[in-house]
C-alpha cells in the first residue's frame, strides 16, 4: 500500500487545516483535490510537497519533514524485488567468468 496519501493528510491535520484550507493554501482547483489526493485516487504533485515541507518546518514539525523526505525517497526508488536481483546476478556472474 502506498503511504503517501496517509502522509498527506497527516501534515494537513498537523497543520490545523481542512481540505478546503489546504487546496486555497495550495492554490488548488478546491478541497476535491485535496480529497483525491488522501485517498489516493491522484498522486499529490511534487509542487505540493514543496510546499508543505515548508508550511511544516516553518511550524516545527521537523519528524513530519523527515517523514515526508524518506517516503518519497522510498517513492522515487523502491527497493527490487528479490527476483529482479537474482535476474541482474545471473548476467554479472557470466561476465565475471
Amino acid at each position: 500500500m502506498d503511504d503517501l496519501p496517509l502522509l498527506f493528510r497527516r501534515c494537513r491535520a498537523a497543520l490545523g487545516l481542512s481540505a478546503q484550507g489546504m487546496a486555497r493554501l495550495l492554490r488548488v482547483s478546491g478541497y476535491r483535490t485535496v480529497q483525491r489526493w488522501e485517498a489516493g485516487d491522484r498522486d499529490v504533485p511534487g509542487p505540493a510537497w514543496v510546499a508543505l515541507r515548508y508550511m511544516l518546518s516553518g511550524h516545527g514539525h521537523a519528524e513530519l519533514v523527515a517523514a515526508i523526505d524518506s517516503a518519497l525517497a522510498a517513492h522515487d526508488n523502491p527497493a527490487p524485488a528479490r527476483d529482479d536481483l537474482r535476474a541482474f546476478a545471473g548476467p554479472l556472474k557470466a561476465a565475471e567468468n
